[in-house]
């Protein structure tokens, strides 16, 4: 580390990112938003953990942080509470250098118990804290008493993610992981496999429920031509997520930029961001979802056209390179 800080040369004239995230390595969305700050700013990427021997790695960020001496501290998805980057860390970064800004992007679904008292702290020591959902957005600014809280919908690198020239081989395809909170989505999963033979499901874990055909996980290339041989995508979640506004998960840009038709749940509001039947299609029952995808699968140039229209309208709205950006002007180092 002090080697690399003896050879990094800092601009001078450009704004300077540091974003921080303890899921950098293991969720592929944390590097890419910090690839999409690179258009904009000189971008420094510091995972957790990170910290020499011997040494708390509090003072291991506070080091290189104030080495970089960022224009923006960005806490990504899982980076704050006490084990991690804890309240008393950024109130001593915003003391020593109350010039610079700081905001969250707050990734959670769902919020409870400790999880919610430890977020709720957030608004009082950043600049602002964005979330994924305009329910979240109520719920934050009633525990916090803060008013800066903001909607921002999940977007996508769209250089990381794009179509792959290859023909349809299969006619569903759902990439994730089950377990955990997602009792719900798996049960439909199943049911699915049951009602449809040429589904195939991508992640690791899904062997309990002995489903026809599985493979492991796939991320950036492997994701695109996966999508790309699919005639439908999909992009479902859980029960309980779907009542939180206008909320949908990553997996739903990404598939949308692969120019595969995506069928995802729906949630409320989510009309205000997407068409149905021109960007994409929805359900809300599992009878609904059957039915949906007889259909789809029966009418090829009518899905292929949503699918052209999908990737376009994610490619004009919902890209990470527009977001961050955005972020930039919202704290006042772009305009």
């Amino acid at each position: 580390m002090d080697e690399y800080m003896r050879n990094y040369v800092r601009p001078k004239d450009e704004p300077r990112v540091a974003f921080l995230s303890r899921w950098y390595y293991i969720w592929p969305a944390c590097g890419e938003i910090a690839h999409a700050y690179r258009e904009w700013a000189t971008t420094m990427v510091l995972p957790f953990p990170m910290k020499e021997k011997g040494v708390p790695f509090q003072e291991t960020y506070k080091k290189i942080i104030e080495f970089f001496d960022p224009s923006l501290l960005h806490l990504g998805p899982t980076y704050y509470g006490s084990n991690y980057i804890s309240y008393d860390f950024l109130k001593r970064f915003r003391a020593a250098k109350p010039y610079h800004k700081i905001i969250a992007t707050h990734a959670e679904t769902t919020v409870k118990g400790n999880r919610m008292r430890t977020f709720a702290e957030l608004p009082n020591i950043v600049d602002i804290v964005y979330t994924v959902s305009p329910s979240l957005v109520r719920t934050i600014k009633k525990a916090s008493g803060c008013d800066n809280v903001r909607f921002l919908p999940t977007a996508v690198d769209h250089e990381a993610y794009h179509p792959v020239d290859v023909e349809k081989q299969f006619d569903l395809l759902f990439l994730g992981y089950p377990g955990g909170s997602k009792k719900s989505r798996d049960e439909t999963i199943v049911k699915l496999d049951r009602d449809f033979a040429d589904l195939w499901v991508g992640g690791n874990w899904w062997e309990q429920y002995n489903l026809r055909h599985i493979f492991p996980g796939a991320f950036r290339a492997d994701f695109n031509e996966w999508n790309s041989r699919a005639r439908i995508g999909l992009c479902l979640i859980p029960d309980e997520h779907k009542t939180l506004e206008q909320y949908y998960t990553y997996r739903l840009t990404n598939t949308m930029a692969t120019q595969t038709f995506a069928m995802t749940s729906y949630t409320p509001g989510l009309e205000k961001l997407f068409t149905r039947k021109v960007h994409l299609d929805w359900y809300e029952t599992y009878d609904e979802l059957v039915s949906l995808i007889k259909y789809w699968l029966a009418h090829d140039k009518e899905r292929e056209q949503v699918a052209r229209q999908g990737r376009e309208h994610i490619l004009k709205n919902f890209t990470l390179k527009q977001q961050t950006r955005q972020l930039l002007v919202d704290v006042g180092i772009l305009s």
